[in-house]
């Protein structure tokens, strides 16, 4: 699901989400992008999506971001965790949830 400014925080709201705060240019965030598929594939109470920085200026202010990829496991419209840079296991972020 590709969030924009104008959905993201309506649609956050409501469920678990794991999203992904990417760029074009990133190298490492399509190797992030398919890891989190998988998570959100092995983890059905949480939602995939993503949001590009170049197009979500107000998104990328709210979360603070300031590197990519980042990503925000949020629950009920409430961040629980975020980490950015890549990592090999994104498991991690689900485990108290």
């Amino acid at each position: 699901m590709e969030l924009t400014d104008e959905n993201i925080f309506d649609r956050i709201e409501e469920g678990n989400f794991i999203i992904l705060a990417y760029t074009r240019w990133c190298e490492l965030c399509p190797p992030t992008m398919e890891k989190l598929e998988q998570l959100s594939e092995d983890s059905p109470n949480f939602t995939y999506a993503k949001f590009n920085l170049s197009d979500c200026p107000e998104a990328k202010e709210k979360f603070n971001i300031i590197g990519v990829p980042t990503v925000i496991c949020t629950v009920g419209g409430i961040v629980k965790d975020m980490k950015s840079g890549f990592r090999d296991d994104y498991y991690e972020l689900l485990e108290n949830f």
